[in-house]
């Protein structure tokens, strides 16, 4: 597990679809036709069709439930990996004081030399140059903290001149800034959603008419499925009928 959990979650989801056509399997409708009784026959399939749907509704619920806990920790493992990266980028131990302060002197520098971000082309370029400049007096007298402050600065800006002078003097940075640049990649939360997600496996309308009729659940409302999942109702018995055309 870590910051790429869709392996993972495809297992999960084989799982989830074996359980399925296992329920499936496990309460098929059955014909009595060695002593046809139309009364027992209809009470025997309903029974296996609550069954159909409180399994199946259980087994959506534990599936989910798993893919969430993989999608949050991914996000988890994502935010942290991108702290411990930064860290190496810049420098700096969580557990040492002293390269922390170097560090926030560091970027207060660097702040003060790029200014804040503008759309104004020249306004912009006299800032590049500025944090240049800068550049030019770590190299100079040795500063490796506020070089790593101003490439990291000059990452988020797009500021390819000084990056590029950096990693000349500082080649291992190179994996550190594009592991953040991977990590801090645009990614559509509708898609990323939808790979840890589960249709609703009785949202059609023969099932939603008689889960409704029978147990006035409504299974397209938020809590329907657990609703049904919560349901008392006994095991599936997969065992071969060895009587099979008698409704037991």
């Amino acid at each position: 597990m870590g910051i790429d959990n869709t392996a993972a979650a495809q297992q999960v989801i084989a799982a989830y679809e074996n359980r399925l056509a296992e329920i499936a399997g496990g309460t098929t409708h059955i014909k009595s036709i060695r002593n046809p009784n139309p009364v027992a026959e209809a009470h025997a399939n309903r029974t296996r069709d609550m069954q159909r749907h409180v399994h199946t509704a259980r087994a959506y619920r534990d599936a989910q439930r798993e893919l969430d806990a993989l999608l949050t920790e991914q996000g988890e493992a994502r935010k942290q990996l991108r702290l411990d990266t930064e860290r190496k980028l810049l420098g700096v131990s969580r557990f040492d004081r002293e390269t922390q302060q170097r560090y926030l002197e560091a970027k207060r520098l660097t702040r003060e030399a790029a200014g804040e971000w503008t759309s104004n082309v020249s306004e912009a370029a006299a800032a590049q140059q500025r944090l240049a400049d800068l550049q030019a007096d770590a190299v100079l007298v040795g500063d490796t903290v506020l070089e790593k402050a101003i490439a990291a600065t000059a990452v988020e800006r797009g500021w390819s001149g000084i990056t590029d002078q950096h990693f000349e003097r500082h080649p291992n940075d190179r994996n550190h800034v594009e592991t953040i640049l991977a990590l801090d990649a645009p990614v559509d939360p509708v898609t990323e959603k939808s790979e840890y997600t589960l249709s609703n496996p009785l949202d059609n309308i023969n099932d939603r008419v008689q889960i409704n009729t029978e147990y006035g659940i409504d299974v397209t409302w938020a809590g329907g499925l657990d609703a049904v999942a919560d349901l008392p109702v006994a095991e599936i018995n997969n065992t071969p009928d060895l009587y099979p055309g008698y409704v037991h």
